[in-house]
């Protein structure tokens, strides 16, 4: 923590008070979510005998903290910066917060999946208990959906909403994001394809073990990702069987970059196993928290027969929230 500002001691018996006012230039909470605290509602409903222990603390604080930015979380499952102004109240070993915090970057992962935070706001509306509101919605390229997700309520009781483009249910959203594939494009792969995507989900989970993608990320800016192909020109029919050479898959090495603020691109294509390659560019381009427009170059080539299929989209997202 990088800190400046006018703090005063005060008091004629225990605990002080340290109040004042300080700046933070650079802060970094790296404390797991997983892990528990000794506060918030235990010491509010303590018995009196820990109670009357813990007013023996030797400080209790007041302090006015503004961070107009560089306060990152770094943890296991969040790597995101924040900005926002708090009061800091209570003993050091059980702090207690008052005002906002509000995001400025970040990512957050949901079942080993990163999701890049598109807004996050943390009210601290408490002076005895730890328990601050939230809103946040995150987004995610699994293949060719883009899941969203929209969390709200309370560190002790919340609820999330997911949605996609193109739509799917939310039961096809979890399969998804638990699985890769939805139950329709589970029924395309046939058994031999389904090596192909087991390699593509192996390799994710080592280089997702090996930091590798934080790596790259942190050096270059680019976010490494690994995916499947999967044709999306080829559809289901109840009235024909597939063929034994339609719509196969392999695994995809995905580049991401944000290219300014609301400019962010997408590169992929398949790693050489397969009966196709596919190449696939993408770009998404903000031009309000409600519209943006995304483009999509894609083109797959069969290795057995050299036929090529070439295709352009071109999409208006409309995305509002109603309370």
């Amino acid at each position: 923590l990088q800190a400046r500002g006018n703090i005063k001691i005060s008091g004629s018996q225990l605990p002080y008070e340290i109040s004042g006012n300080v700046d933070i230039a650079q802060g970094l909470y790296a404390q797991s979510f997983s892990k528990k605290s000794n506060g918030g509602a235990k010491s509010r409903f303590a018995p009196d005998a820990v109670e009357g222990q813990k007013s023996n603390q030797i400080f209790s604080l007041n302090i006015d903290a503004n961070a107009p930015n560089g306060f990152w979380v770094r943890n296991d499952v969040m790597e995101s910066e924040f900005k926002g102004k708090v009061r800091l109240l209570g003993p050091p070993d059980d702090l207690k917060m008052l005002g906002e915090a509000n995001l400025i970057q970040g990512k957050v992962l949901f079942k080993d999946r990163p999701f890049v935070l598109e807004s996050v706001k943390v009210e601290f509306d408490s002076p005895t208990v730890f328990d601050p509101k939230f809103n946040a919605s995150a987004v995610s390229d699994q293949g060719q959906y883009k899941v969203r997700v929209v969390a709200f309520g309370r560190g002790s009781k919340w609820k999330a909403e997911f949605s996609s483009t193109p739509y799917l249910p939310e039961q096809e959203i979890f399969s998804l994001l638990t699985s890769g594939t939805t139950s329709q494009d589970t029924l395309r792969i046939r058994n031999r394809d389904r090596t192909y995507v087991n390699q593509g989900e192996a390799a994710s989970l080592i280089l997702h073990s090996l930091q590798f993608g934080q790596d790259v990320q942190k050096k270059t800016g680019f976010q490494f990702d690994v995916q499947e192909a999967l044709d999306a020109q080829v559809g289901m029919s109840v009235f024909r069987p597939q063929t034994a050479n339609e719509n196969p898959v392999a695994p995809k090495v995905v580049l991401k970059r944000k290219l300014g603020r609301n400019l962010g691109l997408s590169v992929g294509s398949t790693v050489g196993v397969g009966a196709q390659n596919q190449r696939e560019v993408s770009a998404d381009y903000t031009l309000s928290p409600v519209f943006t427009v995304r483009g999509i170059w894609s083109s797959f080539e069969d290795f057995n027969t050299r036929d090529a299929r070439t295709s352009f989209g071109l999409d208006l997202k409309f995305n509002r929230k109603f309370k």
